[in-house]
């Protein structure tokens, strides 16, 4: 979100803000806030601490050499090395941009980028090396610590929290931040919907510590047709940026460790407090005010503690008069990371997340001002998320460690339409509830600096129910009855040679679905060959089974007892990639890739020779019409790219993707599928100015913007039954996107200035302007009843942020 962010230290205990603060006591919150930084008297310097450890048993490496290298002029070069411990601090740095290089004999040589230093924060990294059998070329990543995480060489965009800040229009949101890279297409502008290299928004998983979770979203009716709730997107995120990690989207030729998604996976992980020091944050603009803390529980043992409290600025503005047009829109949310360090090396670790959102709509009341047929019905929709989990790592002796989590999800929608006027028969009110338990053990085993071993499962319970009733009749009714379960063990190999210039790394995974008694084993191959110092190739094939939608399988038939669609089978993908990148120097990379899917036994309609197909679904249509597995589905296509990082102030990112979608549907004929764009490119420019006005005071002016220019998804023709207050507008064969609409153009800009004051805080001032050029933006047609003619429903227009953000 956009804000404003206070930041304070060595905050007394008596002091602290509760993590949950009723909404008419909010306001006092922020005056609190305000009153501690005036009494603030803490001293402390910004810098960057961390801890370098083995990836492969969690202990510290003493000795490694680390080198910081300022991207701006005027600052110098530092160097130290790591305690025994494998600990390491930077003090007294100027503030900005930074990389960080890491070298010790015996391990992979790494290069972490655009690492920003800012007055009165310290940052806390923690940096996995991977022991090697020779000395490589340097390895740029963008998070420290992917030596825990599951690692693929194609199909992975890095996603830093810090682009998430910097972006316009990006709402502190990865997966917005997302659609800036190559073959990610944003559905819509007012939502984080996904549509990744041709594929359905609705065949993306989130996943949290890597475990699946329900939809974490708030307002997941938001940019769809029917204003049901949608599948994988949402209007913004539950939980704030402030508690993220770097995180990254799957974009295909999934390691053997992911499974159960054909399309994509946002793959996110949660950040912990700060150990040493107390900090507190107030943000503040459009898309919400927090407050956030964290700190240590206990400094002799290193645990730490990050909480977050998110009310939606736009509900509060409303509750003072302030009119956001037709819709009243709000959201609330608490969040919290608890870590426990292990005397093992491991941790442990709490989380849990819940949130709140409402979207009420009131039908206008003069006669004269009715333009739509929308205006003459009260339209209410509520939705409750939350998540509670628990996660452990555990180093086993010197070369492996295992990594668990146990959490448990769910999501509850509830939707209202009643008519102002009594004769009109469309009231109409729908709900659903999903809850999933799952689990993930994941054992890494280095046999010796050539071969490593990786095994590990996920598991779900998962349960739904579901209603919509339209003028009194029942239209569906879902009801798993039962929790459903899935399970997914996997096993990978992977190879170095001696020369560390090829990794091979194969493995099978296997999905078990006990509801439908479906089960599949899909292998998993990836060659990566180093060409040259700064050349490499890589390559990947595999196939991946997913799961149909848990409203699908659980939908009743008349009788309220016979679910129709509960024997449909797997959906099976087959992914092949192939990547050329070449890093000319530490902060400029080129790439190129090319990607083939073909999926079959994609649910269609049964027995009625038609285009339906659920491949072109994004919501919960809450159907009982009898499917089966007769559906195929393709994507081929060209990814370009080219990103340069952060240096002396300027950055610049530039890609295009050029592809083509289609499908069959029972009628087995081949059509442009709802979600060939065929084109989408970006461009994303900016510089920043830094000045040092006297000492230890920076100010900083920066300016960039993003464009973005695609092709026009496709649409259904519009005829009288084509209109949101139609909760099944194509149950018959008129099923076909046959319409596309117009090219897609977006410009957004963002303008702010920075002080850094002292050594203990920064002030930034922003604004930021989406879609600076009013562009008019096609989002669909529709036929309205009221005007009797067909309409167009358009993407937002000028949306202007003004933030301020604080911290101490």
């Amino acid at each position: 979100m956009n804000g404003i962010s206070f930041r304070f230290r060595n905050f007394s205990k008596k002091n602290l803000i509760p993590a949950k603060v009723p909404q008419k006591r909010f306001f006092e919150l922020i005056m609190v806030c305000f009153c501690c930084i005036a009494i603030s008297n803490s001293a402390f310097a910004q810098g960057l601490r961390g801890r370098v450890v083995d990836a492969d048993n969690g202990a510290g490496v003493t000795g490694a050499t680390l080198s910081i290298i300022p991207s701006f002029k005027g600052a110098d070069n530092f160097y130290l090395a790591t305690s025994p411990g494998g600990d390491f601090l930077f003090e007294s740095l100027a503030p900005g941009y930074y990389r960080l290089d890491v070298d010790m004999l015996g391990y992979e040589k790494i290069s972490i980028q655009e690492l920003l230093v800012a007055a009165g924060k310290e940052d806390f990294l923690e940096i996995a090396l991977r022991k090697s059998a020779t000395t490589l070329p340097d390895v740029t990543i963008k998070s420290s610590l992917l030596g825990r995480r599951l690692q693929q060489e194609l199909g992975e965009i890095p996603l830093s929290h810090d682009q998430t800040l910097r972006f316009p229009a990006m709402s502190f949101d990865p997966a917005r931040l997302a659609t800036a890279y190559p073959g990610v297409a944003q559905t819509d502008d007012g939502i984080n919907g996904l549509s990744i290299r041709g594929n359905s928004p609705a065949a993306v998983k989130w996943r949290l510590e890597g475990v699946e979770i329900v939809n974490p979203n708030h307002l997941p009716n938001a940019g769809t047709f029917s204003d049901g709730p949608a599948a994988a997107s949402g209007g913004i995120l539950m939980f704030s940026a402030q508690l993220l990690d770097n995180s990254r989207l799957l974009t295909g030729s999934f390691a053997p460790g992911y499974g159960d998604a054909s399309a994509g996976i946002m793959d996110m992980y949660l950040r912990p407090g700060n150990n040493q020091n107390r900090e507190f944050t107030v943000q503040a603009g459009l898309i919400g005010l927090d407050a956030a803390a964290e700190g240590p529980i206990s400094k002799e043992k290193g645990s730490s503690y990050l909480a977050n409290y998110r009310y939606s600025t736009v509900g509060l503005l409303s509750q003072m008069g302030v009119s956001f047009g037709d819709e009243a829109i709000n959201f609330q949310d608490l969040s919290f990371n608890l870590r426990f360090p292990l005397k093992s090396g491991g941790y442990i670790g709490l989380f849990g997340m819940g949130g709140l959102s409402v979207n009420d709509y009131q039908h206008t009341t003069d006669s004269t001002a009715l333009e739509s047929y929308k205006q003459f019905f009260d339209i209410n929709f509520e939705s409750r998320s939350g998540l509670i989990g628990l996660t452990e790592f555990n180093p086993l002796g010197k070369s492996a460690w295992v990594k668990s989590t146990l959490l448990v999800s769910g999501q509850k929608n509830e939707r209202r339409v009643e008519p102002f006027n009594p004769d009109f028969e469309v009231n109409a009110r729908s709900s659903s509830a999903e809850s999933n338990l799952s689990g993930s053990s994941t054992y890494a085993l280095e046999v010796d600096p050539q071969n490593r071993l990786l095994a590990g499962h996920q598991f779900s319970f998962r349960q739904y129910e579901g209603m919509v009733e339209q003028a009194g009749f029942t239209q569906y009714r879902g009801d798993t009855k039962k929790f459903y379960f899935s399970w997914q063990p996997w096993a990978s190999w992977e190879w170095n040679s001696r020369s560390d210039k090829t990794q091979i790394t194969a493995g099978l995974h296997t999905l078990w679905a006990t509801f439908n008694a479906a089960t599949a084993v899909d292998p998993r191959v990836s060659l990566r060959h180093r060409i040259s110092q700064k050349q490499k190739l890589s390559a990947s094939w595999g196939i991946v089974s997913s799961t149909q939608p848990i409203w699908l399988y659980a939908g009743l038939d008349a009788s309220n007892e016979r679910q129709p669609n509960k024997s449909l089978g797997l959906t099976h993908t087959q992914q092949a990639a192939l990547r050329y990148g070449w890093q000319s120097n530490p902060n400029l990379v080129l790439s190129a890739e090319i990607f083939w899917q073909h999926h079959t036994k994609v649910p269609v309609f049964e027995g009625d020779s038609n285009g339906y197909s659920l491949y072109n679904d994004v919501e919960n249509l809450f159907s009982s019409t009898k499917l089966i597995n007769g559906g195929k589905a393709r994507n081929v296509g060209l990814e370009l790219g080219a990103e340069r990082r952060v240096e002396n102030g300027f950055f610049w990112l530039a890609n295009a993707t050029l592809f083509q979608s289609q499908y069959t549907g029972s009628d087995g004929i081949w059509r442009d599928s709802r979600w060939n764009l065929g084109k989408v490119a970006n461009v994303v420019l900016g510089k920043e100015w830094q000045r040092e006005k006297e000492d230890g005071l920076y100010k900083t002016f920066g300016v960039n913007g993003r464009a973005v220019f695609s092709g026009g998804f496709y649409d259904l023709p519009v005829n009288e039954l084509k209109n949101p207050f139609n909760p099944a507008p194509y149950p018959g064969s008129n099923t076909v996107y046959s319409e596309q609409l117009p090219d897609y153009f977006r410009l957004d800009l963002r303008v702010y200035w920075k002080r850094h004051l002292g050594n203990r805080r920064n002030s930034t001032f922003a604004m930021e302007f989406q879609n600076v050029t009013l562009q008019q933006n096609v989002a669909y047609y529709y036929f309205d009843p009221f005007t009797n003619q067909t309409e167009t429903k358009y993407q937002l227009g000028l949306i202007p942020f003004i933030s301020w953000r604080l911290e101490f």
